[in-house]
């Protein structure tokens, strides 16, 4: 077994025995105790699909933030092209008239 694999064991059956030991010594009846357990497992299987769509937005917004950065130097690496190409064409014709 790898350890990170036995760490996740280790911290799933800590988790269902807290949540077991919880449910013994809760202080409200039966019904409002499974309610609770209900929802607080709807949150818990849930949140993994939140935490996904949370780094797909993240990912969607970096994308868009690149893609404005990539347009942005583009548009400067074009503008130096175009004045590199200007001053040697004035140093050329300059040349030519001395």
């Amino acid at each position: 077994m790898s350890v990170p694999n036995d760490y996740l064991k280790g911290a799933a059956v800590g988790f269902i025995t807290s949540f077991t030991i919880g449910l013994f010594i809760s202080p409200v009846d039966g019904n409002t105790a499974r309610l609770k357990t209900v929802e607080k497992t709807k949150l818990f299987f849930n949140y993994p699909s939140k935490f996904v769509s949370a780094v797909r937005g993240r990912k969607q917004k970096l994308h868009e933030f690149g893609r404005g950065r990539l347009e942005s130097l583009q548009r400067e690496a074009a503008s130096l092209k175009e004045e590199a190409e200007l001053s040697a064409a004035n140093d050329y014709y300059n040349k030519e008239k001395r």
